[in-house]
């Protein structure tokens, strides 16, 4: 596509108002330097000088819509917690509608920590309930959806396997959009896969790809684009984008 071509549509993209579905969460980077190692363990002491705390999962979604742009309008839920309420304020500033976010008591906010030591990763550790929420809870957030959905010009489902996106929610969400004929573009775990068929695009990395569709890993590239071609043919959807890590992607 010529860039100004996708200028055009960019620009076309201004306004447009998109729900997103899926697990929010917490992306923390603790950051500093290591001169030392740990007088009680063989491990590097580092020197935190930098926090910084970023939306994560669902919520890195909506803010790219965001910059791009667009109005995103956020379904999801966090805890009743510090992390709940700056999640939220940093949506805010970022221009996403979060009145579709529940506040969920029985489940933290999802929370991921990286400590980068350099320009090295050494460890994370997460903070979560890989559970459902509760029925209160999905009750409500199904009702936004059945009140947002008529209003939206496309759906993004971000499927983290945190509990958020559950069979119930697929069940209203995807025959509502067929209904109104709003496309579905989803970010699929496995747990999830088979259910999304229908959907307009699906973008799994080679792995998820494989065993969404309980297949033996591709090897080669001719193997990877009959992978594509399967998922294409057994979830009926309009596009399939596996992801490769360094050797880019792959387009159906």
């Amino acid at each position: 596509m010529k860039t100004s071509r996708l200028l055009g549509r960019l620009n076309r993209f201004a306004g447009t108002p998109i729900l997103v579905v899926g697990d929010l969460m917490v992306d923390r980077y603790l950051r500093g330097p290591v001169s030392r190692l740990s007088p009680e363990a063989p491990v590097p002491v580092v020197e935190v000088q930098q926090e910084d705390n970023m939306p994560g999962g669902a919520g890195n979604v909506a803010s790219n819509i965001a910059e791009l742009g667009g109005r995103p309008i956020l379904i999801s839920a966090v805890g009743h917690d510090r992390e709940g309420d700056q999640l939220l304020a940093a949506l805010r500033e970022r221009r996403v509608d979060v009145d579709g976010v529940e506040r969920d008591g029985t489940h933290p906010t999802i929370l991921k920590t990286r400590i980068i030591a350099g320009h090295q990763q050494v460890v994370r550790f997460d903070r979560e309930l890989r559970a459902p929420h509760t029925h209160d809870i999905l009750d409500r957030l199904l009702r936004q959806v059945r009140d947002r959905l008529p209003s939206v010009k496309g759906i993004i489902v971000s499927d983290y396997g945190k509990g958020m996106v559950t069979s119930a929610l697929l069940k209203t969400l995807l025959p509502l959009a067929r209904r109104y004929k709003t496309p579905v573009t989803v970010d699929p775990k496995i747990e999830h896969f088979l259910r999304y068929r229908g959907v307009h695009c699906i973008t799994p990395n080679l792995k998820e790809a494989a065993e969404g569709m309980r297949a033996l890993p591709p090897k080669t590239d001719e193997e990877v684009d009959a992978l594509g071609r399967s998922i294409l043919k057994r979830l009926r959807c309009h596009t399939v984008l596996i992801t490769r890590g360094e050797r880019g992607m792959s387009l159906y």
